[in-house]
């Protein structure tokens, strides 16, 4: 009973995860609210999570706020880049939706033309998935990290599939906050709970091609 609640115990490990993980979303929330900044929040979000599942210990304050500083440019880039394609496709879809007249102007293509483009839209959101735990991790360019994040979202499929199922679901609990009050843990637990789940899968796969990742100082 002594070893369930000391300080090696289950109960204290569990204790602990959750406040790494409440604390993690809160600095993401603060500093993603100019929503600009949300890729170098991001970053620095995978860049704490990736280490925790890796066992390696540190400060969740100072590591988050370093990654931070150090990633904003290319973070930034990657961001904005996938805004800008992710708004353009979502205009694109909702005109073929709900504009008759564009919807006409398109004739027996737009069934076709709504399948590419959900499609688009999905690989986006995919490879925005990886872009920015790739970023944390790895010295790279913007246009290095794309390219890298767009490889390894179809060449480990079934991860890829898993890890937009959970970003999803993530995103409807969220947005079920306005119905359901009660579902405020959402809120509190969303980002920092994803990305600590998350970051088992991106290290599984990071190890494949970096062996030694979790001895070498990333």
């Amino acid at each position: 009973m002594n070893k369930f609640f000391g300080i090696d115990g289950p109960l204290y490990r569990l204790g602990s995860a959750l406040w790494d993980v409440l604390a993690l979303n809160f600095l993401w929330l603060i500093c993603s609210l100019p929503i600009l900044t949300m890729g170098a929040s991001t970053t620095a979000l995978y860049y704490v999570t990736t280490r925790r599942v890796s066992a390696r210990e540190g400060y969740i304050w100072r590591d988050f706020f370093r990654a931070f500083k150090e990633n904003f440019k290319e973070a930034s880039k990657i961001w904005l880049s996938l805004l800008a394609a992710g708004f353009v496709v979502f205009i694109n879809m909702y005109n073929m939706l709900y504009n008759k007249g564009f919807a006409a102007k398109l004739g027996g293509a737009a069934p076709l033309l709504l399948t590419a483009q959900i499609v688009f839209f999905v690989e986006i959101i995919t490879l925005g998935l990886y872009a920015f735990p790739i970023l944390s991790r790895f010295h790279m360019g913007a246009l290095s990290v794309i390219k890298t994040a767009l490889l390894l979202q179809h060449r480990h499929l079934p991860t890829s599939v898993l890890l937009t199922a959970m970003f999803l679901a993530v995103l409807a609990a969220a947005f079920a906050v306005v119905w359901v009050p009660l579902n405020a843990s959402a809120l509190l637990f969303g980002a920092g709970g994803y990305a600590y789940a998350a970051s088992f899968l991106f290290m599984r796969v990071f190890r494949i091609y970096r062996p030694g990742m979790d001895s070498d100082e990333q």
